[in-house]
């Protein structure tokens, strides 16, 4: 599928919680003008032959009655390979019953030749905005888009003693990263086919929630069981992505200029704000791909283009076999010892980025 595909107007069937996610996508990748958002009361009325459904309403589309099924529809895998294998029979049924399903996957890396398909990581990110215009959402939702500035001074009154915190030099990461968020995530991935990833999460959860602090050496041991490499190669690597998280936030979260946003504190929307001028984004990128054009690079792309410290601990333009794997699990673990040795926890901020940016640099190219 070329990626020259899209029309300047696209149609998208989302759930509330993703229209922001497809913004950006539009905005910043496909390059479109004008976006319409279609819900259960406007789909029937929509004569769009090419419509984008989100993997979460792919069964209420295929159970929708229409007239005309001469449709191509193009389904992005926010999760990946995760979203393929959950939602592969529904794609299957919408295969056969439109004219067309296109995928559009993260990585490089084809893991299913049946689809017509795409990667994000084929698109380069946009240097100035394209999308002028946004249907089907609520006003909310286009003023944060359209107004990040009202919204951002909305979400600061509202949190105001948080919000002073970040008047100074910090460094912020927003994402899974804590015990309790990683705990959760293994237990997505106990859920698995494979006995071997089982066998591997069930040995991670007993490590974790018998320690009273993350023991870096134990989970680095996890890397040598003889179950790891017997993963299927996205559960592996989305495996590694967490054990780095949870290996690296544990550790920066006792300097005194890093902030993790958690489910635990207020949440006052720092990756869709422009108020902070002195906080950087640490970019981890998302669990479950290595691609560089994911949801949330591109809102850091668009807030904090010049403040971020982006570590990828998997590249993009590399397929990872077991070799290769191996050593860079090794590159990584090198990394975190030497950030370990990092302990000036009440270092000036600026002193403190800077820091972090040659630790990433030095190890993580």
């Amino acid at each position: 599928m070329n990626k020259n595909f899209l029309k300047k107007k696209i149609t998208i069937y989302s759930p509330q919680n993703k229209i922001l996610n497809y913004c950006f996508l539009a905005d910043y990748l496909f390059k479109s003008d004008e976006i319409e958002f279609l819900s259960e009361k406007t789909i029937l009325k929509n004569n769009s032959c090419e419509i984008f459904v989100d993997v979460n309403n792919l069964k209420n589309f295929l159970n929708t009655k229409f007239n005309n099924l001469n449709k191509t529809i193009f389904i992005v895998l926010w999760n990946n390979s995760f979203d393929y294998f959950k939602h592969n029979l529904t794609i299957g049924l919408l295969k056969n019953k439109f004219n067309q399903v296109k995928l559009i996957y993260l990585d490089r890396e084809k893991f299913n030749s049946k689809f017509n398909s795409l990667s994000l990581s084929d698109f380069s990110i946009s240097k100035k905005r394209t999308l002028k215009k946004i249907k089907g959402i609520n006003f909310i939702k286009y003023i944060k888009y359209f107004f990040p500035t009202l919204s951002s001074l909305y979400n600061f009154f509202k949190h105001p003693r948080t919000s002073m915190f970040f008047l100074k030099t910090k460094l912020v990461f927003v994402g899974t990263g804590d015990l309790e968020d990683v705990i959760s995530a293994f237990k997505v991935l106990q859920l698995s086919h494979n006995k071997y990833t089982r066998n591997l999460i069930s040995l991670s959860l007993k490590r974790l929630t018998n320690l009273n602090s993350i023991n870096t050496n134990n989970l680095f041991e996890l890397f040598n069981n003889h179950n790891f490499l017997k993963m299927e190669s996205h559960e592996r690597t989305y495996f590694l992505r967490l054990i780095f998280r949870i290996i690296l936030i544990d550790h920066l979260s006792n300097f005194k200029y890093f902030f993790h946003q958690n489910k635990k504190k207020p949440f006052i929307d720092l990756l869709n704000s422009n108020i902070y001028k002195n906080v950087y984004q640490l970019d981890l990128g998302v669990l479950c791909s290595n691609t560089p054009n994911n949801h949330r690079t591109l809102q850091i792309n668009r807030f904090y283009k010049n403040f971020n410290i982006k570590i990828e601990i998997l590249k993009n333009n590399t397929i990872y076999n077991n070799s290769k794997l191996l050593k860079r699990i090794n590159i990584i673990q090198n990394y975190l010892i030497e950030l370990k040795k990092f302990n000036e926890f009440n270092c000036d901020g600026d002193y403190f980025i800077q820091k972090m940016a040659k630790l990433k640099n030095n190890y993580l190219k």
